[in-house]
């Protein structure tokens, strides 16, 4: 009896011990909530969004970091209140471990403060409210995609140097910005062109355009309208891969989307795509164990990817990533229109060229701000 009695204790460490020691595995599945739009307006882009998050997931066979991952959705309908319900439903009744989503810039707001409360790591993608990694950053928060005016801000440096390149005469070039984003991107597009006091930017509100889905430029020279009346070409912004290597990489990848989903994926398809691979490298840098939260979210925010369909990514202190930003032009190509790179700005951060701390201290971007002397 004795015996038995002393080697109880030692029966209690083996079995610890082999639970401490068990491979990932044989742990339980990774819980990924994914905060989706399945109807209303912009529910394409919910749409979207899964198929590359889905798709990430079967390259992957269903695993990350050697963890197999059951996936759980929470369709937010675009509203606030909804999207703060079922960001409550996956948190406490399905207890995922990370969040992912959501679409709109308006639903990363109505959640953040029960994301902090909660302690819940989450990957913003592939909604791109400015603030939720500027005045309002959450520690919980990791941006996998861009802010709202990244990606417009060089090309309002690309629009100011337009009348030197494609002019050729002492007549103003104009330029019609079109943004569903009344505020963040067409504010964006204009302050470099303002800053060099070389361009006449017309903005047209999203009211005004409801139907287009992003920021978009057309260029229309003056000397070239008056012989061509409305003849313009049409210049767009975008994140694109990287040339070389990363060019092939985005090309393989956006090959692959099509034969999966017979459609071209759009910016919301690589935000669910990018979301997975954000997740993967953050569970990477933990040997898989997402519920040491503290070290699941710092691992997540030294994320760098060298290569992916978007190109680069490295995060800066805000959690936001800094990317390569390709000013693209659209040309009937083999049949089809597509998109050519035409100029690359590299490195581009949130920030853009200004002092962090100075464009902090200033207001968000808003209709009224910065103010705008050559914006209709």
């Amino acid at each position: 009896m004795a015996r038995l009695l002393m080697a109880r204790p030692v029966l209690v460490l083996l079995w610890l011990f082999v639970l401490i020691a068990a491979p990932v595995s044989a742990q339980e599945p990774v819980r990924l909530g994914v905060l989706t739009i399945r109807s209303g307006p912009i529910a394409s882009c919910g749409r979207q969004m899964e198929e590359g998050l889905q798709y990430a997931l079967k390259e992957r066979g269903g695993l990350l970091a050697g963890r197999k991952v059951d996936v759980f959705f929470g369709d937010s309908a675009g509203q606030p209140a909804q999207t703060r319900a079922k960001t409550l439903e996956l948190v406490e009744r399905n207890k995922v471990h990370v969040l992912t989503g959501p679409v709109a810039a308006f639903e990363a707001y109505a959640i953040s403060d029960y994301v902090r409360q909660t302690e819940t790591p989450m990957v913003i993608s592939p909604a791109a409210a400015d603030d939720i990694t500027q005045r309002k950053t959450n520690p919980w928060f990791v941006r996998a995609t861009m802010s709202g005016s990244q990606v417009t801000h060089p090309l309002g440096e690309y629009v100011a140097k337009i009348p030197a390149d494609v002019r050729g005469k002492r007549r103003q070039d104009r330029a019609e910005a079109l943004a569903a984003d009344r505020h963040a991107r067409l504010r964006a597009l204009h302050r470099p062109a303002e800053d060099q006091r070389r361009c006449h930017l017309r903005g047209l509100r999203a009211d005004q355009r409801p139907a287009i889905p992003q920021a978009v430029l057309r260029v229309r020279p003056e000397a070239a309208r008056a012989r061509h009346g409305d003849d313009h070409r049409g210049i767009e912004p975008q994140v694109d891969g990287r040339r070389g290597a990363g060019r092939d990489h985005r090309r393989k990848w956006v090959q692959a989307m099509r034969a999966e989903y017979k459609d071209d994926p759009g910016y919301c398809t690589i935000g669910g795509y990018l979301g997975v691979l954000f997740i993967e490298a953050g569970m990477k840098g933990v040997n898989g164990r997402v519920e040491d939260k503290a070290a699941f979210i710092k691992a997540l925010r030294a994320v760098q990817l060298p290569d992916t369909p978007q190109g680069p990514i490295r995060l800066d202190g805000y959690g936001n990533p800094i990317v390569n930003v390709y000013i693209r032009k659209v040309e009937r190509r083999e049949g089809r229109l597509m998109n050519v790179v035409i100029d690359t700005y590299r490195d581009v951060s949130q920030f853009w060229k200004y002092d962090p701390a100075t464009f902090l201290a200033a207001p968000v971007y808003s209709r009224d701000y910065p103010p705008a002397k050559n914006i209709e």
